[in-house]
């Protein structure tokens, strides 16, 4: 006796309304979920300075480093773009009884860039008032106020590209920074270098200009220089500039 074939169950269609109210359904989750987390951020970024206390601890655990500041002003300049400023900077660390570094003020504007580019690049970087000491020691050791930054016989190697990080910035301003350059190893004379003034500026494309200003043993240094490439240490794209 032959068997009924049971019928192939028929996929049912959505039908085109059905179909724009799904994609309205999901276009409006997408939109308020984006609208939440934009808005969070925002708080948080106009209110960071309540979180010192946070921003203290979680720089001493991924650092070992105590930072510390009088002050954090976080705003928005009037081009709308996104600005942190930091006051009286000191880190230190518990096993050194002066500060490793000291900075009088540190600010940074971030710049749009940084979206489509998916890196960090600010419009703005300023580094005023501070005092750096470096030694080449007996052993080899590159030397910061006192501490060990690295060993130029074995340097330490990272996989950050930290030079196209440099060069992606739009403009970085050293200010006040006074140098202290000293070869323990050879035993030469140490050389300060007072109220250095530097500024990089990004142009078009691989177009940068260097501008230093400085007092060196009791003289005084300017210069301006355009660079136009991607390694620094590629002394054909270097110039004087105007």
């Amino acid at each position: 006796m032959p068997m009924n074939k049971t019928p192939a169950p028929t996929k049912q269609k959505v039908k085109p309304k059905h179909k724009l109210l799904i994609l309205k359904i999901v276009l409006a989750v997408t939109l308020g979920s984006g609208t939440v987390i934009s808005g969070s951020l925002l708080y948080l970024f106009m209110n960071l300075n309540n979180y010192t206390k946070q921003i203290k601890q979680i720089v001493k655990d991924k650092s070992g480093y105590q930072l510390e500041f009088s002050s954090l002003n976080t705003g928005f300049d009037s081009y709308g773009a996104p600005y942190l400023n930091l006051k009286d900077i000191n880190l230190g660390n518990h096993l050194h009884p002066q500060p490793f570094v000291q900075i009088k003020q540190f600010s940074l504007v971030l710049s749009y860039r940084s979206l489509f580019q998916l890196q960090p690049i600010f419009k703005s970087i300023l580094i005023d008032g501070s005092q750096l000491k470096f030694e080449f020691d007996k052993n080899d050791n590159l030397l910061l106020n006192n501490e060990i930054l690295t060993n130029l016989n074995t340097p330490t190697t990272t996989t950050t590209d930290w030079e196209n990080i440099l060069l992606a910035q739009r403009k970085i301003t050293l200010n006040n920074i006074d140098v202290s350059l000293i070869d323990s190893k050879h035993h030469m004379e140490s050389f300060t270098i007072s109220k250095i003034k530097l500024q990089l500026i990004h142009g078009q494309g691989n177009e940068h200009n260097l501008t230093i200003k400085a007092n060196p043993a009791n003289g005084k240094m300017a210069m301006s220089l355009n660079f136009a490439g991607t390694k620094l240490s590629d002394y054909h794209d270097w110039n004087y500039g105007q």
